[in-house]
């Protein structure tokens, strides 16, 4: 099965996904609050790491977005995770709230984006693909 770090500003997301995981086919899930360590990253050796992004609240108030960086929780974060994505060897998995794909720096390397919590099944089936498994066997009925 897969070893899924989630990476996240907030405690109780994380660990509503790692539950999630762990239900639907006792995944190895850790959760790291940032900010974290690389250390951390090193330690669990994920298969796939879920970096969530959320738009903070008072940055809606001037319409469209302007700085990625001041505007999202999770930003600094990831791109933090992206100056190291060489050591982490670890394929990212985007969950994000109220933060558009388009959004995203290009120079983030991510390879899937899932809207939360709209699209929770088809973060199933983007980590099963991370990780090069069908979903049916990374997530059995």
């Amino acid at each position: 099965m897969a070893r899924v770090l989630c990476i996240d500003d907030y405690e109780l997301y994380s660990i509503m996904v790692k539950q999630l995981l762990e239900r639907q086919g006792g995944h190895e899930v850790k959760v790291a609050i940032v900010p974290f360590r690389l250390s951390e990253i090193a330690d669990f050796n994920p298969d796939v790491i879920i970096m969530n992004l959320v738009r903070k609240m008072d940055s809606f108030a001037g319409g469209g977005m302007v700085d990625f960086y001041a505007e999202v929780e999770g930003a600094k974060a990831f791109k933090a995770l992206a100056d190291h994505i060489d050591t982490v060897k670890a394929p990212i998995i985007v969950t994000a709230i109220a933060v558009r794909e388009v959004e995203v720096p290009r120079s983030l390397p991510y390879v899937a984006f899932v809207n939360v919590p709209q699209q929770m099944d088809y973060l199933l089936r983007a980590i099963a693909e991370a990780v090069g498994s069908s979903p049916d066997d990374i997530f059995p009925k």
